[in-house]
């Protein structure tokens, strides 16, 4: 049997995922860059959850990892200037 053809990338988007979810928590207290990094992360995650379902392949968990800790880090970024307030709530 045939192998369908993968998108070069397919294999790429977990790992980032992963990498930008990870430096968006990390990076939480840098208020535009957290955030930033961690949506990136999300749609690279959502991104290569798509590809993966569509095509198949074998990287699927690093996708669903990526995705979920970017979306613990865009919830981190949004509800820590809420949690903490006053000295670190941002105008």
């Amino acid at each position: 049997m045939a192998e369908q053809a993968r998108p070069l990338w397919q294999g790429a988007m977990g790992p980032l995922s992963m990498a930008m979810g990870g430096l968006g928590l990390v990076l939480y207290w840098v208020w535009p860059l957290g955030l930033i990094l961690a949506a990136v992360g999300l749609l690279a995650g959502l991104a290569g959850l798509a590809t993966l379902y569509a095509v198949g392949g074998r990287p699927l968990r690093q996708a669903v990892v990526g995705t979920l800790v970017s979306a613990a880090a865009l919830l981190v970024n949004l509800w820590i200037p809420q949690i903490l307030g006053g000295f670190f709530a941002r105008s």
